[in-house]
């Protein structure tokens, strides 16, 4: 707004426009006021001034783009489980989700002691999922685990030892899901136990077994490359037995589950490439109970997770 004519004080106050500040909730859509991003639940930083500022595939890194001392750490809700999520053989663990949250994949045991590989559907966010066997997926006689969704529904990595040790295995859909194959670029002579893969399908981290347990974490230029350059980052070793992890865009943000019978951590990058040291995600690590296999969205404020067997959400 421009004022013009004389400068009176009432005129003045009338023309004055404060700048929004930074810090309130974002809306229930992630919105945020124009400029600004929606950051861990929380409205901040600085976006170009034609981006959108939305919650689901928001094309920015939720750590990269906060300001500098980033906003305050905000803890996870009380977690619920999603009660539709219970196979005949329990023990149902390895979530992971499409951006809309109406698709969901985990694996779970069998009668035959073996682990499969299930997909569960919703129409809308306010009706519970319905699940069958990814039968596409899943090989006799042989554990077929970590099923990694991609953003969009259309790619799952997961592992698989039906060639001998655990190797990355990967599917795609088009009218119906191809026959799983050997993903050479994440899989090792070692055994590769979990695979994650980050929302835009650039970074992805693989654990191979130890003692002590390692996670590798891979880079590619567009999702029609093959993935290249691993590091391994040892610095993420609280434990000789860390596992299941989860990332976000550009490897910003890091959850993964260590010790027994299992906790969650969270680790930040640093400017070096390197990680924080993990510290434990207290609210959702209840004592004496397993609380593993998380897995969580882009903008961090929804995440799936499994307690003792059971499949459990929770928001911030």
């Amino acid at each position: 707004m421009q004022c013009r004519g004389l400068v009176i004080a009432i005129l003045a106050a009338a023309c004055y426009s404060p700048s929004v500040q930074t810090g309130a909730p974002c809306g229930p859509g992630g919105e945020c006021p124009s400029g600004q991003l929606c950051v861990a639940g929380v409205c901040g930083g600085t976006a170009p001034d034609d981006a959108p500022v939305r919650l689901d595939d928001a094309p920015f890194d939720t750590i990269a783009d906060a300001p500098a001392d980033g906003p305050p750490y905000i803890a996870w809700g009380t977690p619920l489980e999603l009660t539709t999520l219970e196979t005949p053989a329990n023990n149902e663990t390895d979530p992971s989700l499409t951006a809309d949250k109406l698709t969901l994949v985990f694996n779970a045991d069998t009668a035959s002691s073996d682990s499969d590989i299930y997909i569960a559907t919703r129409a809308a966010l306010t009706d519970t999922f319905t699940f069958s066997l990814l039968t596409a997926l899943n090989s006799t006689g042989f554990d077929d685990a970590s099923p990694e969704i991609s953003a969009d529904g259309k790619t799952i990595y997961f592992t698989s030892a039906r060639g001998g040790d655990n190797d990355v295995y990967i599917s795609t859909f088009t009218t119906v899901w191809s026959v799983p194959v050997l993903a050479t670029d994440l899989s090792s002579t070692s055994s590769d136990e979990d695979v994650a893969i980050s929302p835009d399908g650039l970074t992805a981290v693989v654990e191979r077994e130890g003692p002590p347990n390692r996670f590798y974490i891979y880079t590619r230029a567009s999702t029609a490359a093959p993935f290249a350059n691993p590091t391994v980052h040892t610095e993420l070793n609280i434990t000789n037995d860390i596992a299941g992890p989860t990332i976000t865009n550009g490897g910003q943000v890091i959850y993964l589950h260590a010790g027994q019978p299992r906790d969650l951590y969270r680790a930040t990058l640093t400017g070096n490439g390197t990680y924080t040291t993990p510290v434990p995600v207290t609210e959702l690590s209840a004592a004496g109970i397993r609380d593993a296999a998380p897995f969580v969205i882009q903008t961090e404020n929804y995440l799936v997770f499994e307690r003792d067997g059971d499949i459990f959400e929770t928001t911030r």
